[in-house]
């Protein structure tokens, strides 16, 4: 084995490693949040809305991601996940800024996942340094039913600002003849779709979403 193909093999260990299927994933939150994710059942982060996955972090992580972004959050806690029991798509995708790999959820978190809950500790400057264990999850209901994914194709004219509403209002519907709510959803594309013969363009605009 060349050296080339040797560092190829170990960089292939150390992610397999880290990367590993029976490892957990931790994710960051406010206590509201997770009172509202034990009502519904799933925790539903902004960024599911705006990115398309809902962002975890390696046991390693912890502490520099929560001191890069939630010094500023009241109360937060520090969810354990099992990815097995995972209800959506689980990938580790390399974040080039920190030159690592990142747990990211392609969907909500079932809270049937969550294992362990602990508390971020801060010292004296604010800085958090330790997680305590605060309570085991046990509220998790088997009953919970699970969110039901959605999608809408529109057209509309001017911008693809202008088909927001419209994509609103047609997964609300959707969601309500499934006697449920819309909970998230996300614009995938906007494309130009022509015009009407006159002056106003439109345009075609994709979009999915989770009823619960």
């Amino acid at each position: 084995m060349n050296s080339f193909n040797l560092k190829i093999a170990i960089v292939t260990l150390a992610l397999l490693k880290s990367t590993s299927l029976y490892a957990s994933v931790y994710h960051m939150l406010e206590s509201t949040s997770l009172n509202e994710a034990y009502r519904t059942g799933y925790v539903i982060n902004p960024s599911l809305k705006k990115e398309g996955f809902t962002h975890c972090v390696k046991k390693n992580q912890i502490l520099q991601i929560a001191n890069k972004y939630y010094l500023k959050g009241k109360d937060i806690l520090l969810i354990e996940i099992d990815q097995r029991k995972l209800s959506y798509p689980l990938r580790f995708d390399y974040v080039s800024s920190y030159r690592d790999f990142f747990p990211h959820i392609y969907g909500p978190i079932n809270i049937t996942a969550i294992t362990r809950i602990y508390k971020l500790k801060r010292n004296t400057q604010g800085q958090y340094v330790s997680a305590t264990e605060v309570k085991t999850s046990n509220k998790a209901s088997k009953n919970v039913t699970s969110p039901s994914q959605v999608s809408s194709t529109q057209f509309a004219p001017f911008s693809c600002n202008e088909g927001d509403s419209l994509i609103m209002a047609d997964l609300e519907r959707q969601c309500a003849a499934m006697k449920m709510r819309l909970a998230q959803y996300r614009i995938l594309s906007c494309t130009p779709a022509g015009d009407d013969g006159g002056y106003v363009n439109y345009f075609s605009i994709d979009a999915s979403g989770y009823c619960m």
